[in-house]
Parts: structure tokens; C-alpha cells; sequence
């Protein structure tokens, strides 16, 4: 060993200037003399232990000059081969005899990704053992424990021993945080380096918290980390005290991947369907991507479920589930009249593409299908879905081209309503498929003859196209059955149709004139035709199979522009109020395309028409000519003031009637009744946080009642003459709705603005002084925060009814009106409780719409959660207690209760 080597040792053993190495490199220059001459007398067959501190080479093993010595499979080598850092705050003693280093003060050793820290560490090089423990004061405090750390564990504990030999550790009273929870124990004991953990007398806590009291006591315990943790008989205890809950041993994840495992049932009574468990399964993570959990409700009296929920997920790709669930319902009892028996099914499916993965195309789903009382029958469904009358589905394929006007959509879809359910059940419509291609705004004579800068008019048309194909079946739901697959085919309506328009935009001053042409064009594969049947008597209605085409044209032109006026205040925050119009006219005209055949068509043999287009896809042209003048005017109103706290801006622009609008139509090809109803519509914000929406609709006409054939009743008819003329009244109204909806309430709102000049120092009053009593702390009164959605409708529409008179019949009008009001909330306690509500009231039927109450409780580790449907046909409640970790929440009580329908039924 040279004088390079030794300075070089002391440096890493002892980090200290180079005057001190220097006199500590002789002292392990005369320990090394003496030790080769100890290793001469031991022959390489039988090494002694003793000998281990000759070969320590806490240099990593390229810093030894080893080209001048010859290779030597009998040199021992030694089983450090990372350099060891050793460090402290107060002082460093080297024992030269015991071969020990002794470290003092906030200590450290670091040996590759392990570091250990403590108030005092031993490192024995005989033995390659580092040795740490805490200090205690004179008050027997604990202090300068020590914490171990291996890459991303980390163990605390009173004292500690870590062999780099061997790399095994052995720990008094350890800490350390696992997966979801901290793990203390008595006595601990590390192996493979830090991989495998042995624990006495272990206690784990499921929670975020170290110091609360949930503890899972076992005598014994084996870590495996990123694996798996496995126990012997334990118990859980609250506060120190134990519960009754004690199990033989125990099997725990600890890896963040994910683990298969059976998936612990709740439980309730479903009165009608009798006590049941709910959603007792199995999870199963099939890879990284995509999981799977099978479920299962099964009931006292027979009613099973079974559902099974897909979910998957490819960052920057894609994401989706997919549940689909089949259920069995049995009310009554097999030997009597009331038993009955129904079964369902229902399936959803959403997926979502990542807009990243694929820019130019996109692939989206989102599927609801299935028996129109499945969620009336499931007693495990949510509010929402038993509420839910329509179900929609569509899923489509986009496809755009780069640099092309031109786009393709594929979509399938369907819908259907619980409210049409009849005998024959629900009505369903599908769509499989709907193939569209459309082509966006394009200037085809864009720079035809015109070589300069300028733009003609004829430049300024733009051309749009679009084709699409539909397929379309409409069946009850007692229809759709793969026995009836054959039939449903031949009930499938199809038909394509073309669009092309044209368009473009002048300017004559401030007026914009925009002139528009368009033609339709459809496509049939099969039309209706009536012939006549002797032997019925009457016309029947065939179907013809072959191709057949319609077309219809129009073309119009509208004028529009803007009128403001303006009116300014001299003092007050309201400096000016601007009213604007936007006045719109249009005329369009389009010839006649009825389709119709005409002729003695009639049940009876009269006259009458059919359309050899009735029923399908696209239906037929539009009978009559039509040549319209439409009109409307747009009003905004909004004020100009000044601002109380941008001090940037020193006004800004309020508005106070942001739309109101109305809009009509005259058809001067008509016979009679030229003029439309007149609508009126506008919005506007009431607050930061309200809007009210409005709409009614009037008539310019009268209404008389028309005396029947017997003279015993009447009719209401509408008449080609204007109300003005016979009450002096420009028109009538017939219907409208005002809706009112608020959002973002809370107690947010009432809290003082930062920078206003009632605004108060954090524990101060307003006039500068410390706050006292409750208040002192925060700086604030105590509050409850809380949120709320408000919600208002009410609808008016005018009902009228014929009256016998002494000379005819007249019309008594009254209005009938409905009213309503939702509302959705939360309230929050001292952070650990939240109550929640969704409920409204119907004005008309003086009742609380359904209602549902939801109770959330943070009990540190546990939480408790409560569901409450108050009343109506759904009246239950739903409790639960579990452990918040996601590794234990299994671990939990339950109880379902259904308290709706009939109570009299055999368990």
C-alpha cells in the first residue's frame, strides 16, 4: 500500500482536510504490517474470521492500482465494493484496535442508494456492521432515532443494525410506511436487502394519519416488498381496545399493481324480493390496460342479478367501460295468484378516444340499451337511472382529410322510451347504420377572371355538399328476439338523400344582403301504392320494391343590419345606456312538389290522397307552394358604468337585457291564414351567479267554436280573421315559459372581497384590534360552508273550451299552469361531515319530487356513509362503515333497507 492509497483511504473513512489524513495515513500503514503478517501464518484453505479488516476496500474497485499486480484467484476480495461515506455534525473517533469508527452527532453513512442517519452510529469493520441508536436527555426523551432509507422505504425505530455483508437488518420498535398505511413492530428483521421483513409483535394502521387509533395487531409478520404482506392469527383494535373481529391469518397486497381478490358483498331487505346480498363478485385485473369485476345480487325469495363491468384505459389513446347486467325478478309466491316473473337486461358502454392519438379521425361510443324496466326492477340502481325514461345510444366513426374539404361519419344509434311501453312494450327506434359524407364551404369561382387584388361578387359563393344513407327499424320491445331476427329484417326502412347549396354575402352600406339557393334530392328503394280489394271492399296498402326519386328547390334572400342608440347620464355610476336592434327580412320561395296521388282513395270509396312516401326514411317533398316574407328583430340593452374595483378598467359594460327577440313569418302563396304565430323570446343575467330564460308565443288570429252536426256540442277552430278586427287586440296569447337557473351558490359569495375597504386582518377587527373569544383564531366567525343549484320553471298555456249559449256556443278561456322547483345542495361540518340533497316540489301537484339525502362522516381512517330516499315508491335508506383504504375496503359494515311496495310477502 503506497502513500496515494492511504491518503485516499482516510479521506473516505474521515472526511477531513489533507494535514489530518496525512497522520492518520501511518497509523493504517502500521495496522496493515502487522495484519499481512497475521494473514502470512493462515493458509488460503482456512481463513480465519479475524483477518476480514486486512482485506476492507471501501474504495470502489476502480481506484485500486491493481495493473502492477498479477491476478490471483486466492486474494480475497471483499464484499464491499461501493464506497462508505461516513459523517458527523460533532466528532469522529477511529478505534484502531476494535477496529471500530464511532460517529457523534446528527451521523450518517451512506452506502450506495442506503443511507442510515442517527444521533450515534458504530461501524465495525470486522465485521462490515454499522450499529444506531437514539439519545436520551436527562428527562428521558428520546431524540436523534434512528431512520433508515433504501431507495423508497424508509424504517424508523429506537435502535438499529444493518450488515452490507450480508444485508440483513434487525430493528427495534421499527416505523415505516407501506402501501396505503403505516407498520410498527416490536422487533424487526431485514433480509435480501431490505426486499423481505420479518416483524414480532406488529401493528399496522390503514391510515394517512400514524397516530391513529385503528390498529390491525398480529403476533407475526412477513413484508415482501412490492408484493405482498402476510400475517399470523391477529385482530383489529379501536382506541386499544380489541373487537371481536380476530381472523386466523392474513394475506394483504403492497404493491401498487393490481391484485385479483373477491369482492365482500353488502346486504339489506328488499320486502317484495325479500334479504339479499348485493354485489358480492370477483375482481380480476386481466393486464396494465384493462380490468374486470363480476358481480351479483341474489335474493331471499328467489330475484338474482348478475352483472359484469369492463373498464380499460391507454394514456394518450383511449379510454372506456363496459357494464352489462341480466336480471331475474320473482315477487309473490309460487302457490298463489300473485306470483309473477319478469327478466331483463341492459347494457352501457362508453369510450372516448384521446383527441391526441388520432387528429384526423375519431372513434366514439356511447351505448345505454336494454329492457325499458330494468332499473324499475333493480332495486341497487341509482336515482338517476330509475328517473331516466329515455335511453339514447350512438356511436360513430369520424374521418377528415388533410388538406380536403371533405369529411366521413359512420354512425349507430338508437333510442327508446319507458313511458311508451304498452302491451307490447317499449317502442325502439334503431339506426344501423347512418353514412354521411359532407363537404364544407368552398369558393369554386374563387379567381375565375380575375387576374387583380380586388374580390368580385362572384368569388364570394360558397358551394356546400352533403349525401347521407340511413337504415332505420322500429319495433316494440316483444318483437326484438333472435327467433324474430327474420322478420325485423324485412321491417328495416332505408333511403338516401343529396344536398347542395349555395350562398354567398353583399354589402350595400350598412344593410348585409345574403342571397341562398338549395336542392334536396331523395333516393328510395321501396314506395306504398293502394290498390283496390273486391272481396274487402276497400283500398289495401302494398309496398313496391325498387328504386324511386323526389326532389324539391328553394331559394330566398335576407337583408339585416344594426341600429344603435345611445343615451348618457351626467352624475351617478351609470354613465350611459346603448340599446341596440338587429332588424332582419327575408324572402323565399318554393314551388309546389307534392307527391301525393290522388283519386278514390277513401275508406268508402271517396276522394282522397296517399304519398307513396308515407313511412319512410326521409319522407316526402313538402306538398304546396310556399312564398314567405320572414321578419325579425333582434333587441340588447346594456349599460355603461363605473367600475367599484378594477382600477385598471375605469368602466364596465353591465348588461341588461342581453336578447330579446321576435320572429314571424307571412306566406303569400297561402289561401287563408297567411300570417305565423308571433314568438317572443329573450335572456339576460339576474346575477353573477342567475339567469332567467323566457318565452311566449302569440296569436294574431281569432277562434270561434263551430257548432257540430247534432247542435248538442262544438268545436274550437281557428279562423282566417284577425283579432284586431273583431277586439281591437293585436293578438293573443297562447303559451309560454320562464325559467330561472342558478349555479356556483355558496357561502363563497358572501365573503368579503380581498382590497375592500371593510375587508379585516386576519385576526383583527375592523378597527385594527386583536379579536377575542371564538373569533380570535383565523380571524374569522365560524361558518358552515355550502353549495347549492337552484333551478324554477313555470310553464302557462291557454286552454280553451266551448260553453252553450242562449243564442249558439261561445269560448271560455282559462290557463293552465305548471310550476316547479329543483334544487340541489351541500352542507359541510367542521370538514369531517357533509350532508347533500336532491330534491325539488311540484306546484301543481302540491307534492316534493323524488328526493334523495346523502350523509357523508370522515371518522380519520373509517368513513361512514348514509343514503336516504324518503319517500315514494323507492323509500330505503342505505348505510355503510368502512375503512377509507382502497387495500382494506372490504373490510365494512353494511345495511339496505327498502321500505316502498308490498310488505306482505313469506321470507
Amino acid at each position: 500500500m503506497d502513500f496515494n492509497h492511504c491518503l485516499a483511504i482516510s479521506k473516505i473513512i474521515h472526511k477531513r482536510p489533507a494535514r489530518i489524513a496525512l497522520i492518520r495515513c501511518f497509523i493504517l500503514v502500521l495496522v496493515f504490517i502487522n495484519a499481512s503478517l497475521a494473514f502470512a501464518q493462515i493458509t488460503p484453505e482456512n481463513p480465519s474470521a479475524d483477518t476480514t479488516l486486512i482485506q476492507l476496500n471501501v474504495l470502489p474497485p476502480d481506484t485500486i492500482a491493481t495493473d502492477t499486480i498479477p491476478p490471483d484467484s486466492n486474494v480475497y476480495r471483499s464484499p464491499i465494493q461501493t464506497e462508505v461515506v461516513l459523517d458527523a455534525r460533532d466528532s469522529i473517533d477511529n478505534d484502531v484496535v476494535n477496529k471500530k469508527v464511532y460517529l457523534y452527532g446528527d451521523a450518517v453513512v451512506t452506502y450506495g442508494t442506503i443511507s442510515l442517519n442517527a444521533a450515534y452510529i458504530e461501524y465495525d469493520f470486522a465485521t462490515f456492521t454499522v450499529t444506531a441508536s437514539g439519545v436520551q436527555d436527562s428527562l428521558g426523551v428520546w431524540s436523534g432515532l434512528p431512520k433508515f432509507k433504501d431507495g423508497a422505504n424508509e424504517f424508523d425505530g429506537f435502535t438499529m443494525q444493518y450488515n452490507f455483508k450480508s444485508k440483513k437488518a434487525f430493528v427495534r420498535q421499527v416505523f415505516t410506511e407501506v402501501i396505503e398505511g403505516t407498520l410498527t413492530g416490536k422487533d424487526v428483521k431485514m433480509v435480501q436487502g431490505g426486499d423481505v421483513i420479518y416483524v414480532r409483535k406488529g401493528e399496522y394502521c390503514p391510515c394517512e394519519d400514524p397516530n391513529a387509533k385503528t390498529r390491525i395487531k398480529v403476533g407475526k409478520l412477513k413484508l415482501i416488498k412490492n408484493d405482498k404482506i402476510v400475517t399470523g392469527p391477529g385482530y383489529l383494535a379501536l382506541h386499544g381496545v380489541p373487537t371481536p373481529l380476530v381472523f386466523p391469518f392474513g394475506y394483504f397486497p403492497n404493491t401498487d399493481k393490481k391484485q385479483a381478490g373477491i369482492i365482500i358483498p353488502g346486504y339489506g331487505n328488499g320486502q317484495e324480493q325479500g334479504y339479499f346480498l348485493s354485489n358480492l363478485g370477483f375482481y380480476l385485473p386481466i393486464n396494465e390496460y384493462v380490468d374486470n369485476k363480476i358481480l351479483a345480487d341474489i335474493y331471499s325469495r328467489g330475484s338474482w342479478a348478475l352483472r359484469d363491468q369492463v373498464t380499460y384505459k391507454r394514456n394518450y389513446k383511449y379510454t372506456g367501460n363496459l357494464d352489462a347486467q341480466y336480471l331475474v325478478r320473482k315477487l309473490g309466491d309460487k302457490e298463489l295468484l300473485n306470483y309473477s316473473e319478469d327478466r331483463s337486461f341492459f347494457v352501457t358502454w362508453r369510450h372516448i378516444q384521446d383527441i391526441k392519438a388520432k387528429p384526423n379521425s375519431n372513434f366514439s361510443a356511447d351505448l345505454s340499451v336494454g329492457s325499458s324496466a330494468t332499473f324499475r326492477n333493480n332495486l341497487n340502481a341509482n336515482q338517476d337511472d330509475f328517473l331516466t325514461n329515455t335511453f339514447r345510444s350512438n356511436i360513430t366513426y369520424q374521418k377528415r382529410f388533410y388538406d380536403s374539404p371533405w369529411s366521413f361519419n359512420v354512425n349507430a344509434g338508437h333510442d327508446q322510451n319507458s313511458n311508451s311501453a304498452g302491451d307490447q312494450g317499449a317502442v325502439y327506434n334503431f339506426t344501423i347504420p347512418e353514412i354521411t359524407i359532407n363537404r364544407t364551404r368552398t369558393f369554386p369561382l374563387a379567381g375565375l377572371f380575375n387576374n387583380g387584388t380586388k374580390q368580385r361578387f362572384y368569388e364570394k359563393i360558397g358551394l356546400t355538399y352533403g349525401s347521407a344513407f340511413q337504415n332505420r327499424l322500429t319495433a316494440n320491445e316483444s318483437e326484438i328476439s333472435l327467433n324474430n331476427l327474420d322478420n325485423l329484417m324485412k321491417d328495416f326502412r332505408n333511403g338516401a338523400r343529396h344536398t347542395v347549396g349555395l350562398s354567398t354575402s353583399l354589402k350595400a352600406g350598412p344593410v348585409t344582403i345574403n342571397p341562398s339557393f338549395s336542392y334536396n334530392e331523395r333516393w328510395y328503394y321501396s314506395t306504398l301504392s293502394r290498390t283496390f280489394d273486391p272481396d274487402l271492399q276497400s283500398y289495401v296498402q302494398d309496398t313496391i320494391i325498387g328504386f324511386d326519386r323526389n326532389n324539391n328547390w328553394n331559394a330566398g334572400v335576407s337583408a339585416t343590419t344594426k341600429v344603435y342608440g345611445m343615451y348618457s347620464f351626467r352624475t351617478g355610476r351609470i354613465k350611459a345606456i346603448r340599446h341596440t336592434l338587429t332588424p332582419s327580412v327575408g324572402y323565399s320561395v318554393s314551388p309546389n312538389f307534392d307527391a301525393r296521388v290522388y283519386g278514390f282513395y277513401g275508406a268508402d270509396g271517396s276522394l282522397g290522397s296517399y304519398s307513396p312516401y308515407d313511412g319512410a326514411v326521409y319522407s316526402g317533398p313538402p306538398s304546396g307552394a310556399s312564398s314567405l316574407i320572414t321578419f325579425s328583430l333582434v333587441n340588447n340593452l346594456e349599460a355603461k358604468m363605473l367600475s367599484r374595483r378594477d382600477t385598471a378598467n375605469k368602466f364596465v359594460k353591465v348588461p341588461i337585457i342581453e336578447n330579446i327577440q321576435a320572429n314571424g313569418t307571412y306566406n303569400l302563396a297561402a289561401d287563408s291564414l297567411k300570417l305565423s304565430t308571433i314568438s317572443l323570446s329573450g335572456r339576460t343575467k339576474l346575477t353573477k351567479y342567475a339567469n332567467i330564460n323566457a318565452r311566449a308565443v302569440f296569436d294574431p288570429y281569432s277562434y270561434v267554436a263551430v257548432q257540430n252536426s247534432s247542435g248538442t256540442d262544438a268545436s274550437i277552430a281557428r279562423v282566417d280573421r284577425y283579432l284586431y278586427n273583431s277586439t281591437g287586440k293585436l293578438a293573443s296569447f297562447e303559451n309560454g315559459t320562464v325559467a330561472v337557473n342558478a349555479s356556483g351558490l355558496s357561502n363563497a359569495m358572501f365573503k368579503r372581497q380581498p382590497g375592500a375597504s371593510t375587508a379585516t386582518t386576519e385576526g383583527m377587527d375592523e378597527n385594527g384590534k386583536p379579536l377575542e373569544g371564538p373569533d380570535a383564531k383565523g380571524g374569522g366567525k365560524f361558518s358552515i360552508p355550502w353549495n347549492a343549484t337552484f333551478g324554477y320553471a313555470l310553464g302557462v298555456r291557454k286552454v280553451r273550451e266551448s260553453i252553450m249559449l242562449a243564442e249558439g256556443f261561445g269560448i271560455i278561456d282559462t290557463l293552465a299552469i305548471t310550476q316547479s322547483i329543483q334544487v340541489t345542495g351541500g352542507l359541510e361540518f367542521f370538514k369531517k361531515v357533509k350532508v347533500n340533497i336532491n330534491s325539488g316540489y311540484d306546484f301543481e301537484t302540491k307534492e316534493l319530487t323524488p328526493t334523495t339525502l346523502f350523509f357523508i362522516v370522515d371518522l380519520n381512517c373509517w368513513e361512514f356513509n348514509a343514503r336516504v330516499v324518503p319517500f315514494g315508491t323507492r323509500k330505503s335508506f342505505n348505510l355503510s362503515l368502512f375503512i377509507k383504504s382502497s387495500m382494506l375496503r372490504d373490510l365494512k359494515l353494511e345495511m339496505n333497507r327498502n321500505l316502498g311496495g308490498d310488505q306482505n310477502f313469506f321470507f
